[in-house]
Protein backbone atom coordinates (compact mmCIF):
# COMPACT_ATOMS: atom_id res chain seq x y z
CA UNK A 1 0.00 0.00 0.00
CA UNK A 2 1.71 3.18 -1.19
CA UNK A 3 -0.98 5.71 -0.32
CA UNK A 4 -0.62 8.74 1.91
CA UNK A 5 -2.78 7.12 4.58
CA UNK A 6 0.18 4.93 5.52
CA UNK A 7 1.98 7.61 7.54
CA UNK A 8 0.78 7.62 11.15
CA UNK A 9 -2.17 10.08 11.20
CA UNK A 10 -1.77 12.97 13.58
CA UNK A 11 1.39 11.73 15.31
CA UNK A 12 4.30 13.50 13.67
CA UNK A 13 6.90 12.40 16.25
CA UNK A 14 6.06 8.69 16.18
CA UNK A 15 7.52 6.24 13.65
CA UNK A 16 5.34 6.10 10.59
CA UNK A 17 3.46 2.92 9.81
CA UNK A 18 5.19 3.06 6.45
CA UNK A 19 8.58 3.04 8.21
CA UNK A 20 7.57 0.02 10.27
CA UNK A 21 6.54 -1.87 7.14
CA UNK A 22 9.70 -0.83 5.33
CA UNK A 23 11.89 -1.99 8.21
CA UNK A 24 10.10 -5.34 8.33
CA UNK A 25 10.48 -6.17 4.65
CA UNK A 26 14.02 -4.81 4.24
CA UNK A 27 15.50 -6.25 7.42
CA UNK A 28 18.62 -8.36 6.84
CA UNK A 29 18.87 -7.26 3.19
CA UNK A 30 15.21 -8.08 2.49
CA UNK A 31 15.67 -11.64 3.70
CA UNK A 32 11.91 -12.22 4.03
CA UNK A 33 11.27 -11.46 0.36
CA UNK A 34 14.38 -13.24 -0.83
CA UNK A 35 13.39 -16.41 1.04
CA UNK A 36 9.96 -16.27 -0.58
CA UNK A 37 11.61 -15.78 -3.96
CA UNK A 38 13.85 -18.80 -3.37
CA UNK A 39 10.79 -21.07 -3.13
CA UNK A 40 8.37 -19.34 -5.53
CA UNK A 41 8.46 -16.89 -8.42
CA UNK A 42 7.85 -13.59 -6.61
CA UNK A 43 6.80 -10.19 -7.90
CA UNK A 44 6.46 -7.07 -5.77
CA UNK A 45 3.96 -4.28 -6.49
CA UNK A 46 3.17 -0.95 -4.90
CA UNK A 47 -0.41 0.28 -5.24
CA UNK A 48 -2.52 3.34 -4.58
CA UNK A 49 -4.94 4.15 -7.42
CA UNK A 50 -3.27 1.46 -9.57
CA UNK A 51 -0.66 -1.22 -8.99
CA UNK A 52 2.88 -0.54 -10.17
CA UNK A 53 5.37 -3.43 -10.41
CA UNK A 54 8.78 -2.84 -8.87
CA UNK A 55 11.83 -3.55 -11.02
CA UNK A 56 9.61 -3.55 -14.09
CA UNK A 57 7.70 -6.64 -12.98
CA UNK A 58 10.79 -8.86 -13.13
CA UNK A 59 10.59 -11.84 -10.80
CA UNK A 60 12.62 -11.21 -7.65
CA UNK A 61 14.53 -14.47 -7.99
CA UNK A 62 16.09 -13.31 -11.27
CA UNK A 63 17.35 -9.97 -9.93
CA UNK A 64 20.97 -9.24 -9.27
CA UNK A 65 22.00 -9.10 -5.65
CA UNK A 66 20.93 -5.78 -4.12
CA UNK A 67 18.54 -4.71 -6.90
CA UNK A 68 15.45 -5.54 -4.86
CA UNK A 69 16.72 -3.58 -1.88
CA UNK A 70 17.45 -0.57 -4.10
CA UNK A 71 13.92 -0.70 -5.50
CA UNK A 72 12.43 -0.88 -2.01
CA UNK A 73 14.57 2.02 -0.80
CA UNK A 74 13.09 4.26 -3.50
CA UNK A 75 9.51 3.78 -2.33
CA UNK A 76 7.49 6.46 -0.54
CA UNK A 77 3.77 6.59 0.38
CA UNK A 78 2.74 9.36 -2.01
CA UNK A 79 -0.40 7.92 -3.65
CA UNK A 80 -3.38 10.28 -3.40
CA UNK A 81 -5.97 7.49 -3.31
CA UNK A 82 -6.22 3.94 -2.00
CA UNK A 83 -7.85 1.31 -4.20
CA UNK A 84 -6.75 -2.13 -2.98
CA UNK A 85 -9.46 -4.01 -4.90
CA UNK A 86 -8.45 -2.33 -8.16
CA UNK A 87 -4.82 -3.20 -7.48
CA UNK A 88 -5.71 -6.87 -7.01
CA UNK A 89 -7.82 -6.90 -10.19
CA UNK A 90 -4.98 -5.37 -12.18
CA UNK A 91 -2.42 -7.88 -10.94
CA UNK A 92 -4.71 -10.84 -11.64
CA UNK A 93 -5.34 -9.48 -15.14
CA UNK A 94 -1.62 -9.12 -15.81
CA UNK A 95 -0.97 -12.67 -14.61
CA UNK A 96 -4.10 -14.25 -16.08
CA UNK A 97 -2.10 -16.81 -18.04
CA UNK A 98 -0.54 -18.09 -14.82
CA UNK A 99 -2.57 -16.98 -11.77
CA UNK A 100 -0.44 -16.48 -8.66
CA UNK A 101 -0.63 -19.10 -5.93
CA UNK A 102 -1.02 -16.35 -3.35
CA UNK A 103 -1.29 -12.60 -2.90
CA UNK A 104 0.16 -11.01 0.23
CA UNK A 105 -1.29 -7.51 0.67
CA UNK A 106 0.21 -5.14 3.24
CA UNK A 107 -2.33 -2.36 3.74
CA UNK A 108 -4.20 -0.30 6.30
CA UNK A 109 -7.41 -1.48 4.64
CA UNK A 110 -8.70 1.99 3.81
CA UNK A 111 -10.48 2.37 0.47
CA UNK A 112 -10.53 6.09 -0.19
CA UNK A 113 -12.53 6.24 -3.43
CA UNK A 114 -15.60 4.08 -2.73
CA UNK A 115 -16.75 0.85 -1.13
CA UNK A 116 -16.21 -0.83 -4.50
CA UNK A 117 -12.46 -0.57 -3.86
CA UNK A 118 -12.49 -2.62 -0.66
CA UNK A 119 -10.63 -5.93 -0.71
CA UNK A 120 -13.79 -7.80 0.27
CA UNK A 121 -15.26 -6.94 -3.15
CA UNK A 122 -12.63 -9.01 -4.99
CA UNK A 123 -12.65 -11.97 -2.60
CA UNK A 124 -14.80 -14.07 -4.95
CA UNK A 125 -12.64 -13.19 -7.95
CA UNK A 126 -9.50 -14.26 -6.10
CA UNK A 127 -11.17 -17.50 -5.03
CA UNK A 128 -12.26 -18.32 -8.60
CA UNK A 129 -8.67 -17.90 -9.79
CA UNK A 130 -7.52 -20.43 -7.21
CA UNK A 131 -5.39 -17.81 -5.48
CA UNK A 132 -4.98 -17.46 -1.73
CA UNK A 133 -5.27 -13.94 -0.34
CA UNK A 134 -3.30 -13.03 2.77
CA UNK A 135 -3.93 -9.56 4.17
CA UNK A 136 -1.40 -8.11 6.61
CA UNK A 137 -3.17 -5.24 8.42
CA UNK A 138 -1.06 -2.18 9.14
CA UNK A 139 -1.80 0.42 11.79
CA UNK A 140 -5.26 1.81 12.28
CA UNK A 141 -8.38 1.90 10.17
CA UNK A 142 -8.84 5.58 10.97
CA UNK A 143 -8.69 7.83 7.89
CA UNK A 144 -5.78 10.16 7.35
CA UNK A 145 -6.31 13.77 8.39
CA UNK A 146 -7.31 15.74 5.34
CA UNK A 147 -9.25 18.78 4.16
CA UNK A 148 -10.33 18.71 0.52
CA UNK A 149 -11.59 21.64 -1.55
CA UNK A 150 -13.66 20.81 -4.65
CA UNK A 151 -16.41 21.96 -7.03
CA UNK A 152 -15.17 25.57 -6.98
CA UNK A 153 -17.30 27.78 -9.25
CA UNK A 154 -16.80 31.45 -10.14
CA UNK A 155 -17.23 33.80 -13.08
CA UNK A 156 -14.13 34.39 -15.18
CA UNK A 157 -15.20 37.93 -16.15
CA UNK A 158 -16.52 40.70 -13.90
CA UNK A 159 -17.02 44.44 -14.03
CA UNK A 160 -15.51 47.05 -11.76
CA UNK A 161 -17.61 47.39 -8.62
CA UNK A 162 -19.65 44.23 -9.21
CA UNK A 163 -19.41 41.42 -6.63
CA UNK A 164 -17.76 38.19 -7.76
CA UNK A 165 -19.33 35.14 -6.12
CA UNK A 166 -17.03 32.17 -5.46
CA UNK A 167 -18.78 29.02 -4.31
CA UNK A 168 -17.63 25.50 -3.67
CA UNK A 169 -17.51 22.61 -1.26
CA UNK A 170 -15.08 21.17 1.25
CA UNK A 171 -14.81 17.82 2.98
CA UNK A 172 -12.87 16.87 6.08
CA UNK A 173 -11.78 13.42 7.23
CA UNK A 174 -10.04 12.31 10.40
CA UNK A 175 -10.46 15.75 11.96
CA UNK A 176 -13.74 15.52 13.83
CA UNK A 177 -16.51 18.09 13.48
CA UNK A 178 -15.05 21.59 13.48
CA UNK A 179 -14.67 24.79 11.45
CA UNK A 180 -12.32 25.37 8.55
CA UNK A 181 -11.25 28.70 7.08
CA UNK A 182 -11.77 29.19 3.35
CA UNK A 183 -10.13 32.24 1.80
CA UNK A 184 -9.28 33.87 -1.50
CA UNK A 185 -5.77 35.19 -2.10
CA UNK A 186 -4.80 37.43 -5.01
CA UNK A 187 -1.29 36.85 -6.35
CA UNK A 188 1.04 39.49 -4.96
CA UNK A 189 -0.94 40.05 -1.76
CA UNK A 190 -0.77 38.14 1.51
CA UNK A 191 -4.03 39.64 2.78
CA UNK A 192 -7.11 37.55 1.93
CA UNK A 193 -9.49 39.25 -0.49
CA UNK A 194 -12.33 37.23 1.05
CA UNK A 195 -12.58 34.79 3.93
CA UNK A 196 -15.20 32.58 5.57
CA UNK A 197 -15.33 30.14 8.48
CA UNK A 198 -17.10 26.98 7.31
CA UNK A 199 -18.38 24.29 9.71
CA UNK A 200 -18.03 20.70 8.55
CA UNK A 201 -18.75 17.26 9.95
CA UNK A 202 -16.46 14.26 10.10
CA UNK A 203 -18.89 12.02 8.21
CA UNK A 204 -17.61 12.38 4.63
CA UNK A 205 -20.38 14.86 3.82
CA UNK A 206 -19.68 18.03 1.84
CA UNK A 207 -19.93 21.47 3.42
CA UNK A 208 -20.80 24.35 1.10
CA UNK A 209 -19.22 27.80 1.13
CA UNK A 210 -19.80 31.06 -0.72
CA UNK A 211 -17.41 33.99 -0.80
CA UNK A 212 -17.77 37.41 -2.40
CA UNK A 213 -15.11 39.88 -3.50
CA UNK A 214 -15.32 43.24 -5.27
CA UNK A 215 -12.63 45.03 -7.23
CA UNK A 216 -12.31 48.78 -7.70
CA UNK A 217 -10.36 48.93 -10.96
CA UNK A 218 -9.82 46.93 -14.16
CA UNK A 219 -7.27 44.14 -13.79
CA UNK A 220 -6.25 40.62 -14.78
CA UNK A 221 -6.08 38.71 -11.51
CA UNK A 222 -4.76 35.26 -10.65
CA UNK A 223 -6.50 33.91 -7.57
CA UNK A 224 -5.98 31.05 -5.15
CA UNK A 225 -9.07 29.67 -3.45
CA UNK A 226 -7.93 27.61 -0.50
CA UNK A 227 -8.97 26.00 2.73
CA UNK A 228 -6.34 26.77 5.35
CA UNK A 229 -4.45 23.57 6.24
CA UNK A 230 -4.70 22.13 9.73
CA UNK A 231 -1.95 20.42 11.68
CA UNK A 232 -1.31 16.85 10.66
CA UNK A 233 -2.83 16.95 7.17
CA UNK A 234 -1.35 14.32 4.89
CA UNK A 235 -2.26 15.90 1.54
CA UNK A 236 -2.02 19.66 1.00
CA UNK A 237 -2.42 19.57 -2.79
CA UNK A 238 -6.21 19.22 -2.59
CA UNK A 239 -6.54 22.24 -0.29
CA UNK A 240 -6.48 24.82 -3.07
CA UNK A 241 -7.57 25.62 -6.61
CA UNK A 242 -6.30 28.29 -8.98
CA UNK A 243 -8.56 30.63 -10.95
CA UNK A 244 -8.19 33.65 -13.26
CA UNK A 245 -10.46 36.70 -13.09
CA UNK A 246 -10.70 39.39 -15.75
CA UNK A 247 -12.08 42.64 -14.31
CA UNK A 248 -13.32 45.07 -16.95
CA UNK A 249 -14.50 48.64 -16.97
CA UNK A 250 -16.80 48.16 -19.96
CA UNK A 251 -18.82 45.35 -21.46
CA UNK A 252 -17.62 43.18 -24.33
CA UNK A 253 -19.11 44.35 -27.63
CA UNK A 254 -20.09 41.42 -29.86
CA UNK A 255 -21.43 41.43 -33.43
CA UNK A 256 -23.24 38.25 -34.53
CA UNK A 257 -23.65 37.82 -38.31
CA UNK A 258 -25.90 35.18 -39.86
CA UNK A 259 -27.94 34.64 -43.02
CA UNK A 260 -30.96 32.80 -41.63
CA UNK A 261 -32.31 32.26 -38.11
CA UNK A 262 -30.98 28.70 -37.84
CA UNK A 263 -30.53 26.93 -34.52
CA UNK A 264 -26.94 28.13 -34.00
CA UNK A 265 -28.00 31.76 -34.41
CA UNK A 266 -30.94 31.46 -32.02
CA UNK A 267 -28.85 29.66 -29.39
CA UNK A 268 -25.96 32.13 -29.51
CA UNK A 269 -28.28 35.13 -29.54
CA UNK A 270 -30.22 34.03 -26.46
CA UNK A 271 -27.08 32.99 -24.61
CA UNK A 272 -25.18 36.21 -25.32
CA UNK A 273 -28.20 38.40 -24.52
CA UNK A 274 -28.35 36.87 -21.05
CA UNK A 275 -24.64 37.39 -20.39
CA UNK A 276 -24.23 40.60 -18.34
CA UNK A 277 -20.66 41.03 -19.59
CA UNK A 278 -21.74 41.28 -23.25
CA UNK A 279 -23.39 43.99 -25.33
CA UNK A 280 -24.76 42.17 -28.37
CA UNK A 281 -25.75 43.36 -31.82
CA UNK A 282 -26.93 41.06 -34.60
CA UNK A 283 -27.23 41.20 -38.36
CA UNK A 284 -29.61 38.68 -39.93
CA UNK A 285 -29.16 38.95 -43.70
CA UNK A 286 -32.36 37.19 -44.80
CA UNK A 287 -34.61 38.85 -42.22
CA UNK A 288 -37.56 41.06 -43.13
CA UNK A 289 -36.93 44.82 -43.05
CA UNK A 290 -39.12 45.10 -39.96
CA UNK A 291 -36.81 42.80 -37.99
CA UNK A 292 -34.22 45.51 -37.36
CA UNK A 293 -36.93 47.74 -35.90
CA UNK A 294 -38.51 45.05 -33.73
CA UNK A 295 -35.41 43.47 -32.18
CA UNK A 296 -33.30 45.73 -29.98
CA UNK A 297 -30.08 43.87 -30.94
CA UNK A 298 -30.67 43.94 -34.69
CA UNK A 299 -28.77 46.01 -37.24
CA UNK A 300 -30.19 46.87 -40.66
CA UNK A 301 -26.85 46.51 -42.47
CA UNK A 302 -23.17 45.65 -42.05
CA UNK A 303 -21.01 48.56 -40.76
CA UNK A 304 -20.27 50.95 -43.63
CA UNK A 305 -17.21 52.47 -41.97
CA UNK A 306 -14.20 50.55 -40.73
CA UNK A 307 -14.31 52.56 -37.51
CA UNK A 308 -17.85 51.28 -36.89
CA UNK A 309 -16.63 47.68 -37.18
CA UNK A 310 -13.70 48.36 -34.87
CA UNK A 311 -16.07 49.35 -32.06
CA UNK A 312 -16.64 45.64 -31.53
CA UNK A 313 -14.40 43.33 -29.54
CA UNK A 314 -15.61 40.11 -31.17
CA UNK A 315 -17.27 39.28 -34.49
CA UNK A 316 -19.07 35.94 -34.85
CA UNK A 317 -19.41 35.11 -38.54
CA UNK A 318 -21.98 32.44 -39.31
CA UNK A 319 -23.20 30.98 -42.60
CA UNK A 320 -22.95 34.26 -44.51
CA UNK A 321 -21.95 34.83 -48.12
CA UNK A 322 -18.97 37.24 -48.24
CA UNK A 323 -20.49 39.03 -51.22
CA UNK A 324 -23.54 40.28 -49.31
CA UNK A 325 -21.35 42.11 -46.79
CA UNK A 326 -19.69 44.26 -49.42
CA UNK A 327 -16.38 44.30 -51.24
CA UNK A 328 -14.40 45.65 -48.31
CA UNK A 329 -15.79 43.37 -45.58
CA UNK A 330 -13.15 40.65 -45.94
CA UNK A 331 -10.29 43.17 -45.81
CA UNK A 332 -11.81 44.95 -42.83
CA UNK A 333 -12.26 41.70 -40.92
CA UNK A 334 -8.66 40.76 -41.65
CA UNK A 335 -7.45 44.13 -40.32
CA UNK A 336 -9.86 43.82 -37.38
CA UNK A 337 -8.01 40.70 -36.25
CA UNK A 338 -4.49 41.59 -37.37
CA UNK A 339 -4.28 45.26 -36.40
CA UNK A 340 -6.93 45.83 -33.75
CA UNK A 341 -6.53 42.46 -32.06
CA UNK A 342 -10.24 41.70 -32.27
CA UNK A 343 -11.69 38.22 -32.01
CA UNK A 344 -13.21 36.47 -35.02
CA UNK A 345 -15.24 33.29 -34.55
CA UNK A 346 -16.48 31.25 -37.51
CA UNK A 347 -19.63 29.15 -37.14
CA UNK A 348 -19.77 26.60 -39.95
CA UNK A 349 -22.86 26.25 -42.10
CA UNK A 350 -23.97 24.28 -45.18
CA UNK A 351 -24.38 27.18 -47.61
CA UNK A 352 -21.52 29.65 -47.42
CA UNK A 353 -19.24 28.61 -44.56
CA UNK A 354 -18.81 24.82 -44.72
CA UNK A 355 -16.29 22.90 -42.64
Amino acid sequence: DGSTSLPEPGVSTAPRRWDRVYEAITAHNARFLNELAARNPLRVYQFSSTATPLTGGTAVGTLRNGDLLKALQSLEPVGTSTRPAEGVRQILAELRGMPPAALIVLTDGIASESDADKLSVVADLVRRRGTSLFVVPIGTSEPAKDLQLFDVVMDEVAFVGDPVIISGKLRGTGLGSRNATVRVLIDGSSTPAAEQSVPFKDDDSAAKFELSLTTSEPAELDLTVEVVPVKGETDLENNRERRHLSVRQERLNVLLLESAPRYEFRYLKQWLERDPSVTLQTLLIDADPEYSREDRTALAYFPVQKEDLWRYDVVILGDVSPTVLGNTAADWLSEFVRDKGGGLLLVAGPRHNPL
